[in-house]
């Protein structure tokens, strides 16, 4: 999911960088040009933002192979192996280590499955919105008349994308905490005669440094820039909406 949010990022950035380039090369009224290029480009976004969505929730529900990022338990990096000595590097790990891993899962239940899907479409709702509202200012700056009836899809859109990104997190968190229990956490182990390991057997810590991670405990990670995002376009929408009041006081003026 985060591969296919960046790759529209991508798509989009490449989009507005042709535009300034455009821009540049003809000075004489920029202005239109530059509105009809942000329409256009925004129907871009939302095109690859549905196909990308659409494909990926379909790949997830109905395909064999299913990608998600797994939270793990941090281990500071070491080597425990008896008889293995390792030449480490100059810098000295204070604390810190693997947080996640990317797995490629077949097998996956629905229960899994269905949070992770249910993240993707809201991702995709989220900016289909954003782009939708930025192509309405677009037409408004066209016609002539750019507050006209935008204060409330503006506090609309702040709304939905703090929601959203609430809901998103909740969502991700279950479907990637399902699929790392499922994949990850083991009931039992040990070790053979031929093991250079105590008769004892290997701990739970001795196995994760071996290279079997285990899950971490469940866990919500809130991003901090859609809400700061939302919290700006909440006062976009008050200014639209004082812009809104002076074009209808003024409105038959000369």
């Amino acid at each position: 999911m985060a591969g296919s949010g960046m790759a529209i990022l991508a798509i989009f950035a490449g989009l507005v960088v042709w535009g300034l380039v455009r821009m540049t090369r003809s000075l004489a009224n920029p202005g239109p040009r530059l509105v009809r290029f942000v329409d256009i480009a925004c129907l871009v976004v939302i095109v690859f933002t549905v196909i990308g969505a659409g494909l990926t929730i379909a790949g997830s529900l109905s395909g064999d192979y299913t990608t998600v990022s797994v939270p793990l338990v941090v281990r500071t990096p070491d080597v425990i192996v008896p008889g293995v000595v390792v030449d480490k590097p100059p810098a000295t790990i204070l604390s810190g280590g693997v947080d996640q891993a990317t797995l490629v899962l077949r097998g996956l239940s629905w229960q899994a499955r269905l949070p992770l899907a249910a993240g993707t479409a809201i991702q995709a709702a989220v900016i289909v919105l954003i782009a939708w509202t930025m192509r309405r200012l677009a037409r408004n700056l066209r016609s002539g008349q750019p507050f006209t009836d935008l204060s409330r899809p503006l506090f609309r859109v702040a709304a939905i994308l703090f929601v959203g990104t609430l809901l998103y997190a909740l969502v991700n968190a279950i479907g990637s905490d399902l699929a790392g229990q499922e994949a990850l956490a083991i009931q039992g182990w040990g070790s053979d005669e031929t093991s250079p390991w105590p008769k004892t057997g290997v701990t739970r810590d001795q196995l994760s440094y071996l290279g079997w991670p285990e899950p971490a405990t469940f866990r919500i990670m809130f991003p901090w820039t859609p809400f700061a995002v939302a919290l700006g376009l909440a006062v976009l929408g008050l200014a639209f909406r004082a812009g809104e009041r002076m074009q209808t006081d003024t409105a038959g003026l000369v």
